[in-house]
């Protein structure tokens, strides 16, 4: 059965050629879906996780679920941009897709499911890239001197190699 699908069905008796129908009924398979949203960002990377909803343990290998996502608007909800697909479903459902970004740009994402050759695509969702922050503070302030400190935050590791971080200051304003 494909999934999100209704289903009819009735019962019959045959004798002599004759037919005999009992009464319609129907069902509705349920519904696949993936939820997804940031979890963690620093300036050149994002953790997008997720709950797969609606799947039973069988279900799990007929159905694919992955993301879509890319820096152009429009895309990712027809199939096109990056795709990362779930290797395999764990048993709790729970999925998560590692992205390499470029800073400063706006992504768009959203997730998938494909059953066969049908896709539906959930909600299309953004963020930027590069949640990095810089908090400076004057201190030891003299007539001609200032010491300026500050705490960086959002730079993972690889990302201190990729980005310069400094201070500019004039007696203009």
């Amino acid at each position: 059965l494909n999934y999100n699908t209704t289903y009819y069905y009735t019962t019959y008796l045959k004798k002599d050629g004759f037919y005999l129908y009992g009464e319609k009924a129907e069902f509705t398979t349920s519904n696949v879906l993936l939820d997804l949203s940031v979890a963690s960002s620093t300036a050149t990377t994002a953790q997008i996780t997720g709950t797969v909803e609606g799947l039973s343990e069988s279900d799990k290998s007929l159905i694919e679920v992955g993301m879509f996502y890319s820096s152009e608007s429009g895309k990712v909800d027809k199939g096109e941009g990056t795709k990362l697909t779930a290797s395999e479903i764990p048993t709790d459902n729970a999925l998560s897709f590692n992205l390499d970004l470029t800073f400063g740009t706006k992504y768009y994402y959203c997730s998938y499911v494909k059953q066969g050759d049908g896709y539906v695509y959930g909600e299309v969702k953004e963020f930027v890239a590069g949640s990095v922050t810089v908090n400076l503070s004057a201190g030891s302030i003299t007539a001609t001197s200032a010491q300026i400190t500050g705490i960086v935050e959002g730079l993972s590791e690889s990302d201190k190699s990729l980005i310069e971080v400094g201070m500019l200051y004039s007696s203009e304003s």
